[in-house]
């Protein structure tokens, strides 16, 4: 009754006795993935590679290597000058003269308290009659009257060369935290929070925008500011441009006219639109107590009207973010290193290899190696940060060493080097690529020709394997053909029923295949005669009857005869079909054979490469490094 309430119930599972024999089978069938004395060679696939590396090979990119992405310039910089200093040292001379106004008075003994506490910004000229013409004219005046509101946009890009602000454990001077804080009249701006720790060059590559009103107030005050975690962040320098000197000189209105670009102006791309590219200053920051420069700022201003500013989006000088890459290094075997055990000519070789800016990691030993043959088969991996300005960028360096391990004292330099992955980490970086530094040359030929292993085109090897068409058909051209050989029969004569079993009339001779063919062919009667010798050659009725009937079933003969040639020439052909059929499978089984041989020398190879005894087997996508002893 149960087992009717399960077959009737849908929600209750009844699966059905499993087939052991089957399932031990398919167990069987099924890939080892290392289970097993030899599971580990089973991913080997056909010509000795594995499914492993060809998907490798798929993730691998092919980069241009005739791109030189470290001098890519970002499109912001672009037919953009760069000045030696601020802008105010190439114009000399400004639309304005500016007075200081200071309060306090100068006491020698007491010492002085004058300060500025503002400026008077306007133009003194001494004329001879009042009627004289304003220097200025009624356009600016217009401006300078009622003023108008703008859009500023300041570009920081770096800092370099910043005072050191901190102390260390011991009092000295120690690096900066710098930030960057800005303020244009009531309005301020404090990138704290985004404070880059213990540097003294310093990335902001950043746009702050502010709203101002010109003329009005028009002091733009940048400062460096050093963070700190206990008291007050401290001063490290400030510069500060003039805007109305800027805005209301002729000559900076004009700067970088050739390079802007109005909207659908551009062929190419009619949404790309460009404002004028103002001039890179570097400004030196100051201190008010200290007359030397604390540092040097890199950076430009752009002045808009709102309405402009809406139609020019700002120049994106955002750098690219950091990103963690992986670095592999598969240290495979060692050969011609010198003893480093004089005594028993031996050594206990280990490698020690690090990039710039990661921990350095070892393999492991291989002991009591002879001739300077060690095998490691040891793979590292490292992660590496990529960026405008990281550590591994600035110094794109991997350390090799090859050490020899003492127990009782200090370990033996072997030899060391260094690779410069410069140029990889900057295509890796730069066009988001996985790249494999050395490529094996059967792989690369290939990859370079587009042929694939094993491809071979099917031509024969001789010229005796080719069929011989054209030869069988100018054989058909020479050959008369039974037409031409046999003699036409004798009008009104029906040929007999005995003709068709006369088997020597009409038949060819054997002494005249070497004949002509007229002679031979066209006297069918010549081996009647050598058969009937008593027949009455003076019986001219008779002989001409005969020859008739004689040539009547000649006909019959001969057309049997071209049947059995027909088919004669059938079986040849099928015969030949044969022979070609079974050279067909013999090549097929001959191939096969070398396929087999080769994947078992690859297979020998590889276990070669894994133990790192012949020298002459080198790893695919794999090269010899030389180490130096210094």
């Amino acid at each position: 009754k149960r087992s009717d309430l399960m077959q009737e119930d849908d929600f209750i599972v009844t699966p059905q006795p499993i087939n052991v024999d089957k399932f031990l089978q398919d167990r069987i069938n099924d890939d080892d993935h290392g289970a097993g004395v030899f599971g580990a060679l089973t991913h080997l696939d056909k010509f000795g590679k594995s499914r492993r590396k060809k998907l490798a090979d798929d993730v691998f990119d092919d980069p241009d290597w005739t791109q030189d992405d470290g001098d890519q310039p970002p499109a912001w910089s672009i037919n953009r000058k760069k000045l030696e200093a601020e802008l105010e040292v190439d114009l000399m001379t400004t639309p304005f003269e500016t007075y200081p106004l200071t309060r306090g008075q100068k006491n020698f003994l007491l010492g002085t308290t004058v300060k500025v506490v503002g400026k008077l910004k306007g133009l003194v000229r001494v004329t001879e009659k009042v009627e004289e013409e304003s220097m200025i004219d009624n356009t600016l005046m217009e401006q300078l009257m009622h003023p108008k509101k703008y859009k500023i946009r300041f570009y920081a890009l770096k800092a370099y060369g910043l005072a050191a602000m901190d102390m260390d454990i011991h009092g000295n001077p120690a690096k900066s935290d710098p930030y960057l804080k800005i303020s244009l009249g009531k309005k301020k701006f404090s990138d704290r929070e985004n404070a880059q720790d213990d540097v003294t060059d310093v990335d902001f590559y950043k746009m702050i925008e502010f709203d101002a009103e010109l003329p009005g107030s028009s002091q733009f005050k940048i400062s460096v500011m050093d963070k700190n975690t206990i008291g007050f962040d401290a001063l490290i320098g400030t510069t500060i441009i003039d805007l109305e000197d800027r805005w209301f000189d002729n000559r900076w209105q004009i700067w970088g006219e050739e390079n802007k670009r109005l909207p659908g102006s551009d062929p190419t791309d009619k949404t790309k639109v460009r404002w004028q590219t103002k001039p890179i200053e570097r400004r030196a920051l100051f201190q008010p107590s200290k007359s030397a420069p604390q540092g040097t700022l890199e950076c430009w201003v752009d002045i808009l009207k709102p309405e402009i500013a809406s139609a020019f989006p700002p120049d994106d000088v955002a750098l690219p973010p950091t990103q963690i890459f992986e670095v592999r290094v598969v240290i495979w075997k060692t050969k011609n290193v010198p003893a480093m055990d004089s005594f028993e000519g031996m050594s206990d070789l280990f490698v020690k290899c690090w990039p710039e800016g990661c921990a350095p990691q070892e393999t492991d030993t291989h002991w009591r190696c002879k001739k300077g043959k060690a095998s490691f088969n040891w793979r590292l991996k490292f992660d590496v940060e990529l960026g405008h300005s990281t550590r591994a960028m600035k110094f794109p360096y991997f350390h090799l060493q090859l050490w020899d391990r003492d127990i009782i004292k200090w370990n033996d330099c072997a030899g060391e080097g260094v690779i410069d992955l410069g140029r990889y980490y900057r295509k890796a970086y730069k066009r988001n690529m996985t790249l494999k530094l050395f490529d094996s040359k059967k792989v690369a030929k290939a990859a370079k020709t587009g042929q694939v292993d094993g491809e071979e085109d099917a031509l024969p090897e001789d010229e005796d394997d080719a069929p011989e068409e054209d030869d069988e058909e100018e054989v058909k051209a020479d050959d008369p053909g039974p037409a031409s050989r046999l003699l036409a029969p004798s009008s009104g004569r029906e040929p007999d029923s005995d003709d068709e079993e006369d088997h020597g009339i009409g038949a060819i001779p054997k002494s005249a295949k070497n004949s002509s063919s007229k002679a031979s062919l066209l006297v069918p009667s010549a081996a009647n005669s050598s058969s009937n010798s008593s027949s009455n050659t003076n019986d001219k009725p008779s002989v001409d009857k005969h020859d008739a009937a004689k040539s009547s079933g000649s006909w019959n003969c001969l057309k049997k005869k071209d049947n059995e040639e027909e088919k004669k020439k059938t079986d040849e052909e099928e015969e030949e079909e044969g022979l070609l059929e079974e050279q067909r499978q013999q090549e097929e089984e001959e191939k096969k054979k070398k396929d087999e041989d080769a994947e078992i020398t690859a297979i020998v190879n590889t276990i070669k490469n894994l133990t790192g005894l012949w020298p002459d087997q080198d790893p695919d996508d794999s090269t010899w490094f030389h180490l130096e002893n210094k």
